[in-house]
C-alpha cells in the first residue's frame, strides 16, 4: 500500500503536467486544448493537495501512540506560549502554566510508553480527546 501511495503521489501531478503540455503542443482544436488544460490543472492540483489520500486505506497501526504524540506536540506549543509570557513579565501566571504543562507532558510521556509498540486492538479504547487514557 505504501508503494501505491508513493506512486500516486508522483504519477497524478506528472499526468496532469503531461496533459497541459500535450494540450499546448499537440491539440489542434481550441476546445480540446481548453478541456485538456483544465483536466491537467485539476490533476496537478489533486496531486499537490493529495486528494487521493482519503480514497486509500489508512496504513497506520499504532493510532493511540500517534494521537498521544500529537497531543504532546500541542503541549509543546502551550509550553512555548507560557515561556514567552514569562519573558514578557507575567511571572506568576506563567510559572503556574509552565508547571501545569510540565506535569501534563510527564503524564503524556507515561501514556506514550504505555502505547508504544501496541496496535489499536492491543490498547483497547486507546486515547480519548485531550490525550487522556
Amino acid at each position: 500500500m505504501r508503494k501505491l501511495r508513493r506512486t500516486l503521489k508522483l504519477l497524478v501531478p506528472a499526468v496532469g503536467m503531461a496533459l497541459v503540455i500535450g494540450a499546448v503542443l499537440l491539440a489542434e482544436s481550441t476546445g480540446i486544448q481548453l478541456f485538456l488544460v483544465i483536466a491537467g490543472l485539476m490533476l496537478t492540483e489533486a496531486g499537490v493537495w493529495r486528494l487521493a489520500d482519503p480514497l486509500l486505506p489508512d496504513e497506520r497501526r499504532f493510532l493511540a501512540l500517534r494521537a498521544e504524540a500529537d497531543h504532546f506536540m500541542a503541549l509543546v506549543r502551550q509550553l512555548n506560549s507560557a515561556a514567552l509570557a514569562l519573558n514578557q513579565g507575567d511571572v506568576e501566571g506563567s510559572s503556574f502554566a509552565i508547571d501545569e504543562v510540565r506535569r501534563a507532558m510527564h503524564d503524556s510521556v507515561d501514556r506514550m510508553v504505555h502505547f508504544a509498540g501496541k496496535t489499536e486492538a492491543e490498547t483497547g479504547d486507546g486515547v480519548l480527546d485531550g490525550g487522556a487514557v
